[in-house]
């Protein structure tokens, strides 16, 4: 169906799709930092405007403050190889470096200063934009995405593992399997929320303390990392 000029206008500006920066003014909260197509070209926020992509690497950088880097995909070495999952770091290079690898340094994504927000539902925000008196500040989020699909459904290994884990008794006989589901949905859907520390302790070998680590990680993805007696004692 052909449409007129003038009926074609109001659709694309009813749907946003008139102006690119009004696209992403619209849809923010969903785009945040990802590249993204508007008629057939790919852009960006770069923490003050959308910019398009011009098949750079400047969409690998970020500045925050005065400071430049750059994401790296690593590998947590936890010496276990089945277990390994990537991990998205960021990495400080000097900007003599960064030009080495992007000819326009201005179209690297900019904010004024990181935040640590964990939010593991679909309320996660990468970018956190916020005035005050006129001022607008622009913060990256450390906390990583996580990505579930979550949904009802048989859980029966994870279940009978937990209550493995948790089957030592409190004071009053009861065991510590509800008070162990209980911690760990809190942490998921409440990680801002102040909870007590988790330690397992056993002299004995194979009780499943590496696999409740293994799970954790598992739930929590990008945001779990391996601190093990090496690390601790390098600092």
């Amino acid at each position: 169906m052909a449409l007129s000029p003038g009926i074609k206008y109001k659709l694309e500006k009813y749907f946003f799709l008139d102006n690119v920066a009004n696209f992403y003014e619209n849809y923010k909260a969903i785009l945040e930092d990802r590249i993204f197509k508007w008629k057939g070209a790919s852009y960006y926020f770069d923490g003050s405007k959308v910019v398009r992509d011009n098949l750079t690497k400047a969409k690998m950088f970020i500045k925050v403050a005065d400071q430049y880097y750059r994401k790296c995909i690593v590998f947590d070495d936890d010496h276990d190889k089945e277990h390994k999952q990537p991990i998205m770091k960021l990495v400080r290079y000097n900007e003599g470096t960064v030009k080495q690898e992007v000819k326009d340094i201005s179209l690297i994504p900019r904010y004024q200063m990181f935040f640590n927000e964990p939010e593991n539902t679909n309320k996660y925000r990468r970018i956190k934009r916020e005035v005050f008196e006129g001022i607008e500040t622009v913060s990256y989020n450390r906390y990583n995405p996580v990505y579930h699909d979550i949904k009802p459904g048989s859980w029966k290994t994870i279940e009978s593992f937990l209550r493995h884990i948790f089957s030592d008794t409190n004071l009053a006989g009861e065991t510590m399997y509800e008070f162990g589901l209980d911690y760990i949905q809190h942490t998921f859907f409440e990680p801002r929320k102040k909870m007590p520390v988790l330690c397992f302790v056993s002299k004995e070998r194979n009780t499943g303390k590496s696999t409740f680590l293994y799970l954790m990680r598992a739930i929590f993805q990008e945001n779990v990392i391996v601190v093990d007696s090496d690390r601790l004692n390098s600092q």
